[in-house]
């Protein structure tokens, strides 16, 4: 089936919500939904159980901007150093601290005030 949306300068999240209200979207075999409560879960502050295995803490920041559409930075450190991070019950500030702690990065969120995290 092909179908003509017209999105013009759309967020990609508002882009999959919009595709979503109307069908199933899978992204890398994952349905949208479960990765649309995941970013609610981080956003929120809730707890999770997180790991991350043998990634660069670049990709890592990317999947994280990715996922929850904060505009995250690495500004310190090595981008390419490798992150093995086990965390049960974790919010994403305690997840994002975790990194930079364990591979000796700096994280930032730049919709934050300078003076926070």
């Amino acid at each position: 089936m092909l179908f003509n949306v017209g999105f013009k300068k759309v967020p990609l999240w508002e882009a999959l919500q919009f595709l979503a209200d109307r069908g199933t979207v899978r992204i890398g075999g994952r349905d949208f939904e479960s990765i649309l409560r995941l970013r609610k879960a981080l956003l929120s502050g809730e707890r999770l159980n997180f790991g991350v295995k043998n990634t660069p803490v670049n990709t890592f920041v990317t999947d994280l901007v990715g996922i929850t559409g904060l505009p995250l930075r690495v500004v310190g450190g090595n981008p390419m150093t490798i992150a093995n991070i086990e965390l049960p019950e974790a919010t994403l500030d305690e997840i994002i601290a975790e990194v930079e702690k364990k591979t000796e990065t700096r994280i930032v969120d730049r919709s934050r005030d300078s003076n926070t995290r």
